[in-house]
């Protein structure tokens, strides 16, 4: 079961990365390789997690800098600073590679699925 933990985010976000170093570098060789496919799968559902967090922050920059939260630099009230349009632009940027990234690992997993290990 997946609990909101608001107050955890930077800790979880760090818990993370920790743990896609170790992944990253344990995937040199898969010693069980029927495994790749519950890897992939796991793999897969990680990655639309990140496409999803991605997506929100880059909704939340643009809810930020609508209210007229700004970086530090000037601002005239109802635009966004050149800061604020790249974070928001670049986040959704990053988002929509990320879900790319996830349909690719998607049809990897599902193409993996149809392999018979001996």
């Amino acid at each position: 079961m997946v609990v909101n933990e608001e107050g955890r985010q930077v800790k979880l976000a760090e818990i993370l990365s920790v743990t896609a170093q170790s992944v990253a570098h344990s995937t040199r060789n898969v010693p069980s390789p029927p495994d790749s496919y519950i890897l992939l799968g796991e793999l897969s559902a990680a990655q639309h997690s990140i496409a999803q967090v991605l997506a929100q922050l880059a909704d939340w920059h643009h809810t930020l800098a609508a209210r007229g939260v700004t970086t530090g630099e000037d601002r005239v009230p109802g635009t966004d600073t050149p800061a604020d349009m790249a974070a928001w632009q670049a986040l959704g940027l990053a988002a929509r590679d990320a879900r790319n990234a996830a349909a690719a690992i998607d049809q990897a997993h599902v193409a993996n699925g149809a392999i018979r290990f001996s």
